[in-house]
């Protein structure tokens, strides 16, 4: 018989995984995914009452004011995740510097 489980290791270990999309205001989604008459600026709500996490993929290419993240909390449930991608900005930043392809400016590591 095989089992996931390796000898001695708890079996009653939970893992959590949160399925969620690299953004919710994909114009083609309109009719698939949101309905008529969800206005488009309540997708976000629309969207996290179906999936607990979104990644904010906009932050990758400039990071957003506080008033914008503000907003944002306000209008999702509490217990819904959103995910900045600004890791992948300074993760692709601090390659090219690695690389030697030249030299990342202050605005290219924070989006600006």
């Amino acid at each position: 018989m095989v089992t996931p489980w390796a000898v001695g290791e708890r079996q009653d270990a939970v893992m959590t995984i949160l399925v969620g999309t690299s953004g919710w205001t994909y114009g083609s989604w309109a009719g698939p995914f949101y309905p008529p008459g969800v206005a488009k600026r309540r997708w976000l709500e629309h969207y996290a009452g179906r999936l607990p996490t979104v990644e904010l993929n906009a932050s990758h290419y400039r990071w957003p004011s506080d008033k914008a993240f503000t907003g944002w909390q306000e209008r999702l449930p509490v217990g819904e995740y959103l995910a900045a991608s600004y890791y992948e900005r300074w993760f692709t930043a601090i390659t090219t510097l690695l690389a030697g392809k030249g030299v990342a400016t202050p605005e290219e590591m924070h989006g600006g």
